[in-house]
């Protein structure tokens, strides 16, 4: 990120530039596929902490069967949710509820100006000839 800072920007990741529920890479530090498989926990992360890692397959989220847009709306909601988000997930042949202490809401990178001149635009500015 030092040559962003020199060039004028830093790197932030807040709610500021999520979109919906954002990536759950950034929020609870989970990729899952499109069936709900877990594809990479990050090691830290809310997911991990709650015992979720590679090769499980989420199957229910607060009770309910798992959709990407229940688990996306439970992300956005956990800012004004008092308990953890319940994920039953499914580890070889058992089941396994996790409770992923996470109350961030939806998260997401951007970039912001410092106080810096701004060289990354005239970077990215094209070439006229």
């Amino acid at each position: 990120t030092g040559g962003l800072e020199a060039a004028g920007w830093h790197y932030v990741l807040d709610g500021a530039g999520a979109r919906g529920a954002g990536d759950l890479e950034y929020s609870l530090g989970l990729e899952l596929d499109g069936s709900g498989n877990v594809v990479d926990s990050i090691v830290g992360s809310p997911a991990y902490k709650a015992g979720i890692v590679s090769g499980m397959k989420v199957v229910g989220v607060n009770g309910r069967v798992y959709t990407r847009a229940l688990l996306n709306d439970a992300v956005v909601n956990s800012k004004n949710a008092s308990g953890p988000i319940q994920l039953l997930v499914v580890n070889d042949d058992y089941y396994k509820t996790c409770l992923v202490d996470y109350h961030g809401g939806p998260m997401a990178p951007h970039l912001v100006r410092n106080n810096k001149p701004d060289y990354l635009d005239q970077i990215l500015q094209p070439l006229v000839h």
